[in-house]
């Protein structure tokens, strides 16, 4: 229990890491995309560069001469740090928050806040789906849902375009819900992804597809819905980017601040005094940006 309200954040943020169990909507998003996560402080709007392999480097069948070398720094990609997911409660009186045990101020504040900022984040990857951002697409011919032949047909844009289709951890198939509903009642699919009828029987348990084509069909609730038209997205975790820094500590009287890290991503927990309500109150938020590194490393398909 704590006996100060600097006891208490402490509390809180050691809850945040027992805070994976939150009950939050499955994020697969922030799941599947590339990270670059890190402790150091950052100010909002500051920018990061996220350097990545070029792919113009050319090989020389060298007789003669010097080989020319690339460096692969030269065009880093610019990721701005614009987004502020932030969310608070008020805290209840003092006597009340002395009663509370670490589980307690988990149930009350620590999943609610999680479940909140994940959501937000999730969604801020989920509007990097357009077209301007990813320009293959495969135009499904059937009404929410993408069937198996629509599904080999992106597989083979990106094999065309040479994604390393083969690095199957990395590999993943997002859909809405209801896409991932009705796909799921695709035979093809099914035969494709099971072997024997101990795996049927356990896809058919568990709700999930196994390995397809060395990709991994799921679901996001996220996932672009625009005037009846459904967009799923096949890619490699390289094609988009998640960036996050820790918020700058704030110069702030009587505001008291902790930083805790919920999967690698920082989050400020602070406690102050909101004069305009009279009252104790708790917030939290985070410092991230989101960007398209590769967009030919994702196939989108459209479905009415």
């Amino acid at each position: 229990m704590a006996n100060s309200y600097s006891g208490f954040l402490l509390t809180l943020a050691a809850a945040v890491d027992d805070a994976q169990k939150a009950l939050v909507a499955p994020n697969n998003l922030i799941k599947t995309v590339k990270k670059d996560l890190r402790p150091t402080p950052a100010a909002q709007y500051s920018s990061v560069n996220v350097n990545i392999p070029s792919s113009t480097f050319t090989v020389t069948n060298l007789t003669s001469g010097s080989l020319t070398v690339s460096d692969v720094t030269s065009t880093p990609v610019v990721v701005s740090l614009d987004k502020h997911p932030s969310t608070g409660f008020d805290l209840p009186d003092y006597d009340t928050m002395r009663m509370m045990d670490a589980q307690m101020a988990r149930d009350l504040f620590v999943d609610e806040a999680i479940k909140r900022m994940l959501e937000a984040i999730n969604g801020y990857i989920a509007a990097l789906i357009t077209a301007g951002n990813f320009s293959q697409v495969v135009t499904g011919g059937s009404a929410d849902v993408m069937t198996y032949a629509e599904f080999l047909e992106a597989w083979e844009t990106l094999a065309t375009a040479k994604v390393p289709i083969r690095d199957a951890p990395n590999m993943h198939l997002m859909m809405h819900p209801k896409v991932f509903r009705y796909t799921f009642a695709q035979d093809d699919f099914i035969k494709a992804s099971s072997v024997g009828d101990q795996i049927a029987t356990l896809n058919r348990t568990t709700g999930a597809f196994a390995r397809t084509m060395g990709i991994q069909p799921e679901y996001d609730l996220d996932m672009p819905l625009a005037a009846g038209v459904y967009t799923s997205l096949i890619y490699h975790r390289d094609a988009m980017v998640l960036v996050a820094r820790s918020m700058q500590a704030a110069n702030a009287l009587g505001v008291e601040q902790v930083i805790a890290f919920y999967d690698g991503i920082p989050i400020r927990i602070s406690i102050g005094y909101n004069q305009l309500a009279f009252k104790k109150v708790i917030t939290f938020d985070a410092l991230c940006g989101v960007k398209v590194i590769r967009g030919t490393f994702g196939c989108r398909h459209t479905s009415t």
